[in-house]
């Protein structure tokens, strides 16, 4: 009987041994997963960061070309109206330098006829 009774306080001292570690083991997965917890929810909230980000970053470069596109426009109204100018003055000028020559050749047949 003694026999039993000491075989049986070593089983129960055996399980009350590996009762503690799986109850410390248990508790070091809780903690475990909590840190998991806390780290998922700070990667959404990353993630929703990058997300506005990226939104943000997609309608500013909206933004950018739409303003791209304008002053090319204004810069092709620009040269166009820059190039009607740059005719108009060189048509100004052949016409000036027309009536100048013609003016000479006049002048220079009235010399040669003096």
């Amino acid at each position: 009987m003694t026999e039993l009774r000491n075989e049986l306080a070593g089983t129960s001292q055996n399980l009350s041994t590996r009762a503690d570690t799986l109850s410390t083991k248990n508790r070091m997965v809780e903690k475990e997963n909590e840190g998991l917890k806390n780290n998922i929810v700070v990667k959404e909230k990353e993630i929703r960061n990058l997300v506005e980000r990226l939104k943000a970053s997609s309608e500013r470069e909206a933004k950018l070309e739409a303003e791209i596109d304008e002053l090319r426009t204004k810069m092709i109204k620009k040269e166009q109206k820059a190039n009607e100018v740059n005719a108009d003055q060189k048509a100004r000028l052949e016409a000036s330098f027309s009536y100048l020559i013609e003016n000479l050749k006049a002048d220079h047949e009235t010399a040669l006829r003096l």
